[in-house]
């Protein structure tokens, strides 16, 4: 399960939108919620599901605003490259071929 932040949303009974204050840095918390084991949380089988209260009583620290947006950079960092890896990797494989 992935957390999204964009400017448009799409809604329905499954999906959350997060709403965040001067404290808080949205793309912390999306990197946080990415990363974290949330499958105690999920229920569900053939279609796991987060509801409200279940993403309600999922606790987040939160340190100060300034060393969220460094921790959501440094993440979000490290996305990118390990993104380009898997790219380069895929493309290896497909000459090993």
């Amino acid at each position: 399960m992935a957390f999204v932040v964009e400017d448009q949303f799409g809604v329905n009974n499954h999906s959350h939108i997060l709403q965040t204050n001067d404290e808080t840095n949205i793309r912390y918390i999306s990197n946080v919620l990415n990363y974290m084991d949330i499958t105690k949380y999920v229920t569900g089988t053939g279609q796991p599901k987060l509801n409200k209260a279940q993403l309600q009583s999922i606790k987040i620290p939160f340190p100060p605003l300034e060393e969220q947006k460094q921790i959501a950079e440094i993440l979000s960092t490290t996305d990118e490259k390990l993104e380009i890896l898997r790219a380069k990797k895929e493309t290896f494989e497909t000459l090993k071929k």
